[in-house]
Protein backbone atom coordinates (compact mmCIF):
# COMPACT_ATOMS: atom_id res chain seq x y z
CA UNK A 1 0.00 0.00 0.00
CA UNK A 2 1.18 3.52 -0.82
CA UNK A 3 -0.26 7.01 -0.36
CA UNK A 4 -1.55 8.21 -3.74
CA UNK A 5 -2.41 11.78 -2.73
CA UNK A 6 -3.14 13.78 0.42
CA UNK A 7 -6.43 15.64 0.80
CA UNK A 8 -8.06 18.19 3.10
CA UNK A 9 -10.94 16.18 4.50
CA UNK A 10 -12.63 12.78 4.25
CA UNK A 11 -12.62 11.18 0.82
CA UNK A 12 -16.20 9.96 0.56
CA UNK A 13 -16.25 8.63 -3.00
CA UNK A 14 -13.80 7.87 -5.84
CA UNK A 15 -14.26 7.25 -9.57
CA UNK A 16 -11.97 7.36 -12.61
CA UNK A 17 -12.36 10.84 -14.08
CA UNK A 18 -14.20 10.60 -17.41
CA UNK A 19 -13.60 14.27 -18.24
CA UNK A 20 -9.84 14.14 -17.61
CA UNK A 21 -8.73 10.62 -18.60
CA UNK A 22 -6.05 9.26 -16.29
CA UNK A 23 -7.19 11.37 -13.35
CA UNK A 24 -9.24 10.32 -10.32
CA UNK A 25 -12.41 12.21 -9.45
CA UNK A 26 -13.20 12.34 -5.73
CA UNK A 27 -15.37 14.07 -3.17
CA UNK A 28 -13.31 15.74 -0.44
CA UNK A 29 -15.73 16.64 2.32
CA UNK A 30 -17.91 19.37 0.80
CA UNK A 31 -15.95 19.65 -2.47
CA UNK A 32 -15.48 17.78 -5.74
CA UNK A 33 -11.87 17.50 -6.92
CA UNK A 34 -9.73 15.77 -9.52
CA UNK A 35 -6.13 14.55 -9.22
CA UNK A 36 -3.41 12.76 -11.15
CA UNK A 37 -1.62 11.84 -7.93
CA UNK A 38 0.65 14.86 -8.10
CA UNK A 39 -1.61 17.82 -8.80
CA UNK A 40 -5.08 18.20 -7.32
CA UNK A 41 -7.62 20.66 -8.77
CA UNK A 42 -10.85 21.93 -7.25
CA UNK A 43 -13.91 21.52 -9.47
CA UNK A 44 -16.65 22.85 -7.20
CA UNK A 45 -17.28 23.44 -3.49
CA UNK A 46 -15.03 24.35 -0.59
CA UNK A 47 -14.02 23.26 2.89
CA UNK A 48 -17.17 24.94 4.25
CA UNK A 49 -20.63 23.40 4.13
CA UNK A 50 -23.69 25.26 2.91
CA UNK A 51 -25.93 25.63 -0.11
CA UNK A 52 -25.12 27.70 -3.17
CA UNK A 53 -25.61 27.06 -6.90
CA UNK A 54 -22.62 29.17 -7.85
CA UNK A 55 -19.74 27.76 -9.88
CA UNK A 56 -16.32 26.56 -8.78
CA UNK A 57 -15.09 27.62 -5.34
CA UNK A 58 -18.26 29.65 -4.74
CA UNK A 59 -20.47 26.54 -4.88
CA UNK A 60 -21.56 25.10 -1.55
CA UNK A 61 -22.55 21.55 -0.67
CA UNK A 62 -23.39 19.87 2.62
CA UNK A 63 -21.41 16.60 2.54
CA UNK A 64 -20.86 14.98 -0.85
CA UNK A 65 -21.13 11.38 0.34
CA UNK A 66 -21.65 10.14 -3.20
CA UNK A 67 -21.67 11.03 -6.88
CA UNK A 68 -21.91 9.28 -10.22
CA UNK A 69 -20.69 10.41 -13.64
CA UNK A 70 -23.59 10.02 -16.06
CA UNK A 71 -21.45 11.23 -18.97
CA UNK A 72 -17.98 12.74 -19.23
CA UNK A 73 -19.45 16.22 -18.69
CA UNK A 74 -22.40 15.53 -16.32
CA UNK A 75 -21.83 14.52 -12.69
CA UNK A 76 -24.76 13.50 -10.49
CA UNK A 77 -23.88 14.82 -7.01
CA UNK A 78 -25.45 13.41 -3.84
CA UNK A 79 -25.68 16.51 -1.64
CA UNK A 80 -26.60 14.54 1.44
CA UNK A 81 -27.51 17.00 4.15
CA UNK A 82 -29.08 19.37 1.64
CA UNK A 83 -31.37 16.39 0.90
CA UNK A 84 -31.07 16.49 -2.86
CA UNK A 85 -29.15 15.45 -5.95
CA UNK A 86 -27.54 18.15 -8.08
CA UNK A 87 -26.12 17.90 -11.59
CA UNK A 88 -22.72 19.46 -12.22
CA UNK A 89 -21.57 20.52 -15.68
CA UNK A 90 -17.83 19.88 -16.03
CA UNK A 91 -17.55 22.35 -18.91
CA UNK A 92 -18.54 25.25 -16.63
CA UNK A 93 -18.20 23.69 -13.14
CA UNK A 94 -21.71 25.00 -12.42
CA UNK A 95 -24.23 22.96 -10.41
CA UNK A 96 -27.92 23.06 -11.15
CA UNK A 97 -30.36 24.02 -8.42
CA UNK A 98 -31.93 20.58 -8.01
CA UNK A 99 -31.78 17.56 -10.27
CA UNK A 100 -33.74 15.27 -7.97
CA UNK A 101 -35.09 15.95 -4.52
CA UNK A 102 -35.98 19.33 -3.06
CA UNK A 103 -32.79 21.01 -1.88
CA UNK A 104 -32.76 22.04 1.79
CA UNK A 105 -36.14 20.34 2.33
CA UNK A 106 -36.20 16.78 3.68
CA UNK A 107 -39.18 14.54 3.00
CA UNK A 108 -40.43 11.48 1.20
CA UNK A 109 -42.49 11.13 -1.97
CA UNK A 110 -42.10 9.71 -5.46
CA UNK A 111 -42.73 11.63 -8.64
CA UNK A 112 -41.03 14.36 -10.63
CA UNK A 113 -37.74 16.13 -10.02
CA UNK A 114 -38.75 17.66 -6.68
CA UNK A 115 -39.73 14.32 -5.11
CA UNK A 116 -38.05 14.79 -1.71
CA UNK A 117 -35.25 12.76 -0.12
CA UNK A 118 -33.99 12.63 3.44
CA UNK A 119 -30.18 12.39 3.68
CA UNK A 120 -29.44 10.53 0.42
CA UNK A 121 -26.06 8.85 0.63
CA UNK A 122 -24.74 6.83 -2.33
CA UNK A 123 -25.57 6.53 -6.02
CA UNK A 124 -24.73 3.82 -8.56
CA UNK A 125 -25.88 3.09 -12.10
CA UNK A 126 -28.48 0.31 -12.13
CA UNK A 127 -26.95 -2.47 -14.22
CA UNK A 128 -30.40 -3.95 -14.87
CA UNK A 129 -32.20 -0.77 -15.95
CA UNK A 130 -30.66 1.61 -18.49
CA UNK A 131 -31.09 5.26 -17.62
CA UNK A 132 -31.69 4.72 -13.92
CA UNK A 133 -29.61 5.31 -10.82
CA UNK A 134 -30.01 3.50 -7.51
CA UNK A 135 -29.72 5.90 -4.57
CA UNK A 136 -29.60 4.99 -0.88
CA UNK A 137 -32.03 7.36 0.83
CA UNK A 138 -30.67 6.89 4.34
CA UNK A 139 -33.13 8.53 6.69
CA UNK A 140 -36.12 7.36 4.61
CA UNK A 141 -34.81 3.77 4.98
CA UNK A 142 -35.19 3.35 1.24
CA UNK A 143 -33.48 2.55 -2.04
CA UNK A 144 -34.77 4.97 -4.69
CA UNK A 145 -34.67 4.86 -8.48
CA UNK A 146 -33.80 8.14 -10.19
CA UNK A 147 -34.56 8.15 -13.91
CA UNK A 148 -31.95 10.20 -15.74
CA UNK A 149 -33.93 10.69 -18.96
CA UNK A 150 -37.65 10.28 -18.41
CA UNK A 151 -39.46 12.02 -21.26
CA UNK A 152 -37.23 15.06 -20.89
CA UNK A 153 -37.51 15.44 -17.11
CA UNK A 154 -36.39 13.62 -14.01
CA UNK A 155 -38.52 11.06 -12.19
CA UNK A 156 -38.12 9.25 -8.87
CA UNK A 157 -39.63 5.94 -7.72
CA UNK A 158 -39.03 3.76 -4.68
CA UNK A 159 -37.19 0.52 -5.43
CA UNK A 160 -37.38 -0.77 -1.84
CA UNK A 161 -38.34 0.63 1.52
CA UNK A 162 -38.58 -0.88 5.00
CA UNK A 163 -38.99 0.99 8.25
CA UNK A 164 -38.50 -2.18 10.32
CA UNK A 165 -35.30 -3.57 8.75
CA UNK A 166 -32.52 -2.41 6.44
CA UNK A 167 -32.68 0.89 8.24
CA UNK A 168 -30.40 3.81 7.36
CA UNK A 169 -28.77 2.34 4.22
CA UNK A 170 -25.47 3.97 3.25
CA UNK A 171 -23.17 2.04 0.87
CA UNK A 172 -24.47 0.07 -2.11
CA UNK A 173 -23.01 -2.15 -4.84
CA UNK A 174 -24.59 -4.45 -7.40
CA UNK A 175 -23.87 -7.88 -8.84
CA UNK A 176 -23.60 -7.59 -12.61
CA UNK A 177 -25.61 -10.60 -13.78
CA UNK A 178 -28.42 -11.00 -11.24
CA UNK A 179 -28.57 -7.33 -10.29
CA UNK A 180 -28.73 -8.29 -6.61
CA UNK A 181 -27.73 -5.49 -4.26
CA UNK A 182 -25.32 -5.53 -1.32
CA UNK A 183 -25.91 -2.74 1.16
CA UNK A 184 -24.26 -1.44 4.33
CA UNK A 185 -26.28 0.37 6.97
CA UNK A 186 -25.46 2.91 9.61
CA UNK A 187 -26.65 0.31 12.14
CA UNK A 188 -23.53 -1.80 11.35
CA UNK A 189 -25.21 -4.46 9.21
CA UNK A 190 -24.53 -5.83 5.73
CA UNK A 191 -27.57 -6.94 3.72
CA UNK A 192 -28.25 -8.64 0.42
CA UNK A 193 -31.36 -7.51 -1.45
CA UNK A 194 -32.55 -9.67 -4.34
CA UNK A 195 -33.21 -7.45 -7.33
CA UNK A 196 -36.28 -9.21 -8.73
CA UNK A 197 -38.06 -10.57 -5.65
CA UNK A 198 -36.87 -7.86 -3.22
CA UNK A 199 -36.13 -10.67 -0.75
CA UNK A 200 -33.88 -9.33 1.98
CA UNK A 201 -31.09 -11.31 3.67
CA UNK A 202 -29.06 -10.15 6.64
CA UNK A 203 -25.53 -11.29 5.79
CA UNK A 204 -23.44 -10.05 8.67
CA UNK A 205 -23.12 -7.66 11.57
CA UNK A 206 -24.93 -6.97 14.82
CA UNK A 207 -26.43 -3.94 16.52
CA UNK A 208 -23.28 -3.65 18.62
CA UNK A 209 -20.24 -1.81 17.33
CA UNK A 210 -16.81 -3.40 17.65
CA UNK A 211 -14.31 -5.55 15.82
CA UNK A 212 -14.42 -9.29 15.32
CA UNK A 213 -13.63 -11.50 12.33
CA UNK A 214 -14.86 -15.04 11.86
CA UNK A 215 -18.25 -16.39 10.84
CA UNK A 216 -20.74 -13.85 9.53
CA UNK A 217 -22.94 -14.31 12.60
CA UNK A 218 -19.97 -13.35 14.82
CA UNK A 219 -18.64 -10.44 12.75
CA UNK A 220 -18.64 -6.98 14.31
CA UNK A 221 -18.34 -3.73 12.33
CA UNK A 222 -17.88 -0.16 13.42
CA UNK A 223 -19.19 2.24 10.76
CA UNK A 224 -19.04 0.19 7.53
CA UNK A 225 -19.56 2.38 4.47
CA UNK A 226 -18.65 1.75 0.83
CA UNK A 227 -18.35 -1.80 -0.46
CA UNK A 228 -17.26 -3.58 -3.63
CA UNK A 229 -17.78 -6.98 -5.22
CA UNK A 230 -14.19 -7.91 -6.05
CA UNK A 231 -15.03 -11.25 -7.58
CA UNK A 232 -17.93 -13.67 -7.39
CA UNK A 233 -18.62 -14.42 -3.73
CA UNK A 234 -16.23 -11.79 -2.30
CA UNK A 235 -17.19 -8.45 -0.77
CA UNK A 236 -14.73 -5.77 0.32
CA UNK A 237 -16.00 -3.23 2.86
CA UNK A 238 -14.43 -0.02 4.17
CA UNK A 239 -14.96 -0.38 7.94
CA UNK A 240 -14.23 3.21 8.87
CA UNK A 241 -13.98 3.32 12.65
CA UNK A 242 -12.15 -0.02 12.79
CA UNK A 243 -9.53 1.46 10.41
CA UNK A 244 -9.64 -1.73 8.36
CA UNK A 245 -10.86 -3.22 5.11
CA UNK A 246 -13.08 -6.25 5.72
CA UNK A 247 -13.28 -9.15 3.27
CA UNK A 248 -16.51 -11.17 3.31
CA UNK A 249 -16.37 -14.59 1.64
CA UNK A 250 -19.93 -15.37 0.58
CA UNK A 251 -19.10 -19.05 0.09
CA UNK A 252 -17.45 -19.83 3.42
CA UNK A 253 -19.50 -17.18 5.30
CA UNK A 254 -16.28 -15.99 6.93
CA UNK A 255 -14.94 -12.46 7.45
CA UNK A 256 -11.25 -11.49 7.43
CA UNK A 257 -9.44 -8.14 7.50
CA UNK A 258 -6.76 -6.14 5.75
CA UNK A 259 -4.44 -3.72 7.62
CA UNK A 260 -3.66 -3.68 11.32
CA UNK A 261 -6.59 -1.72 12.71
CA UNK A 262 -4.35 1.01 14.11
CA UNK A 263 -5.32 4.48 12.93
CA UNK A 264 -2.55 5.89 10.75
CA UNK A 265 -0.92 6.24 7.34
CA UNK A 266 1.78 3.55 7.44
CA UNK A 267 2.43 2.14 3.97
CA UNK A 268 3.56 -1.40 3.31
CA UNK A 269 2.12 -4.88 3.14
CA UNK A 270 -1.52 -5.68 3.76
CA UNK A 271 -0.90 -6.89 7.31
CA UNK A 272 1.27 -4.07 8.65
CA UNK A 273 -0.38 -1.16 6.80
CA UNK A 274 -2.52 1.32 8.72
CA UNK A 275 -5.59 3.23 7.61
CA UNK A 276 -7.29 6.28 9.06
CA UNK A 277 -11.08 6.16 8.78
CA UNK A 278 -11.32 4.41 5.38
CA UNK A 279 -14.55 5.37 3.73
CA UNK A 280 -14.56 4.82 -0.04
CA UNK A 281 -13.30 2.15 -2.45
CA UNK A 282 -12.65 1.95 -6.18
CA UNK A 283 -10.84 -0.51 -8.44
CA UNK A 284 -9.20 1.38 -11.32
CA UNK A 285 -7.07 -0.56 -13.80
CA UNK A 286 -4.86 -2.83 -11.65
CA UNK A 287 -5.13 -0.80 -8.44
CA UNK A 288 -7.46 -0.59 -5.49
CA UNK A 289 -7.93 2.99 -4.28
CA UNK A 290 -9.07 3.65 -0.72
CA UNK A 291 -10.44 7.03 0.31
CA UNK A 292 -9.76 7.84 3.94
CA UNK A 293 -9.29 10.87 6.17
CA UNK A 294 -6.95 13.30 4.38
CA UNK A 295 -5.59 10.82 1.85
CA UNK A 296 -6.24 8.44 -0.99
CA UNK A 297 -4.28 5.23 -0.59
CA UNK A 298 -3.39 2.77 -3.36
CA UNK A 299 -2.81 -0.99 -3.45
CA UNK A 300 -1.30 -2.07 -6.76
CA UNK A 301 -2.38 -5.45 -8.04
CA UNK A 302 1.02 -5.89 -9.65
CA UNK A 303 2.77 -5.54 -6.28
CA UNK A 304 0.41 -7.50 -4.05
CA UNK A 305 -1.88 -10.47 -4.65
CA UNK A 306 -4.48 -9.49 -7.23
CA UNK A 307 -7.85 -8.38 -5.96
CA UNK A 308 -9.43 -11.47 -7.49
CA UNK A 309 -7.33 -13.53 -5.04
CA UNK A 310 -8.47 -11.72 -1.89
Amino acid sequence: MTTFVTTESYVYHIEPDQYVPGNILFSDGHALKTTDGTTTSLIAGSSSSGYSTSSGSSARFNYLFGFHQITATRVFLVDSYNHCMRMLDRTSNASYVSYAGYCCNAGYADGTSRAPFYSPWSAIADKKATGRLLVTDKSNHAIRHVYTNYHGYQYVTTFYRSTSSLQNPTGITQEHTSGDLFITTQARYVYKLAYSSKAQTLLSGTASSGFQDGFFCQTLFYAPYELLLLRPHKLLIADSHNHRLRVLDLNSLMTSSLCSGTSGTVDGNLTACTLQYPYSLAVINDSLFIGQYQAIREIKGTCYPTFAQL
